[in-house]
């Protein structure tokens, strides 16, 4: 399969293409089997998942995309390659799989980042519901007004225009490192505002944390794999790993032999309510202490990560959000950008994002004795 044929050209071409797939993973795992579990009846949405279990398992190796919906193109065409290049030459008989085809359907289907209710399922995985708390991260009440306009959006060319010198100013006055913190963090406030992490687990979480306790309970040692875009360096992809990770940035990089690694922290990256890899990390060890692993975030940058090119991806999700709720005279522009911002068109992105993924996966599993 040439580079940017893996890129799948909708949710149900994607989730038929993996689904076949199960033919060619039993050719090596004879026991694997396809699951999935129904998220959205009368549109025929899943959430579809492969198991294979090794004949005498030493690790699982876990992939995962489409936490957030839209980002699932990328992340089912890396899922797709790992398939096809990367099982050939795993042994069989000791690494089991656990690959998931898209965590959120809905967002896919539709082209959006959260699920049907609005919500950010990266903001909703948390031990305990009770930390889903609207007073929780008070920066985003005081810039609700820019984050979330009410009213139809309309001149959507000039309004992009006029949000860069307001979002500067307002930058300006906050503080950049407190503008960022405010947006990315999540809040359980705003129903119909961006970054809305919800007030109850949603179907989508409990699904995947059902999945995670069976499958870190059953295993001694786990690699997983989450696939993600949108933040970061266009032209190099980005090994996100948890704030709650041991090992330093610096040392998994040269294990890795990968140039870019950081943790979900301000000083490197950027930190994360009800994060699933930070989810990971705090029930893991609590539930299963004998387990060993690593779970990590490959994340795609798009527009750049200046502070110009993290306005111009706010702004995006913004209007998007705002055309949403309340309609625009433009949506197929709307939308464009929207999905230019998670998935770019440009073939030379797109061939990158499987290289840095091949490069990292070499790197990781041959660290994790997988490969």
């Amino acid at each position: 399969m040439t580079e940017t044929n893996y890129f799948p050209e909708s949710y149900f071409n994607s989730r038929q293409r993996f689904r076949a797939s199960l033919q060619s993973v039993g050719e090596r795992w004879p026991l694997a089997t396809l699951s999935n579990h129904m998220v959205q009846s009368d549109e025929d949405l899943t959430i579809d998942w492969i198991e294979a279990p090794a004949v005498s398992p030493d690790t699982l190796l876990l992939v995962t995309s489409g936490e957030h919906g839209v980002e699932a193109y990328a992340g089912c065409a890396v899922l797709q390659m790992i398939i096809e290049e990367f099982l050939p030459l795993l042994d069989s008989q000791r690494i089991s799989l656990a690959l998931v085809h898209t965590i959120n359907p809905w967002g896919m289907a539709h082209h959006r980042r959260t699920n049907k209710g609005n919500v950010d399922i990266n903001r909703n995985f948390v031990l305990d519901p009770m930390q889903l708390d609207p007073v929780f991260n008070p920066d985003y009440k005081r810039l609700n007004g820019l984050l979330n306009p009410r009213g139809k959006l309309r001149a959507y060319a000039l309004q992009k225009k006029l949000f860069l010198p307001q979002a500067l100013l307002t930058a300006l006055a906050t503080g950049t490192e407190r503008l960022k913190r405010a947006t990315l963090l999540g809040q359980y406030a705003f129903p119909q505002g961006i970054y809305y992490g919800g007030r109850s687990l949603q179907p989508e979480t409990q699904v995947i944390m059902d999945l995670y306790r069976r499958w870190f309970g059953a295993h001694q040692k786990v690699v997983h794999i989450d696939l993600h875009t949108g933040y970061g360096p266009r032209y190099q992809m980005s090994i996100v790993n948890s704030a709650y990770e041991k090992a330093k940035s610096e040392e998994l990089s040269l294990l890795f032999n990968y140039p870019l690694v950081v943790k979900s922290d301000p000083s490197e990256f950027y930190s994360i309510s009800g994060d699933m890899i930070d989810y990971i990390y705090q029930m893991v060890p609590k539930t299963f202490p004998t387990c060993q692993f690593y779970s990590t975030t490959f994340e795609f940058g798009t527009l750049g990560d200046s502070l110009f090119n993290s306005l111009q991806s706010l702004r995006t999700m913004i209007h998007e959000n705002q055309a949403k709720w309340f309609g625009a005279e433009d949506m197929a522009a709307v939308q464009a950008d929207f999905d230019e911002l998670y998935c770019p068109q440009e073939p030379q992105w797109r061939e990158k994002v499987l290289a840095d993924s091949r490069q990292a996966l070499n790197g990781i599993l041959s660290a994790w004795k997988v490969l």
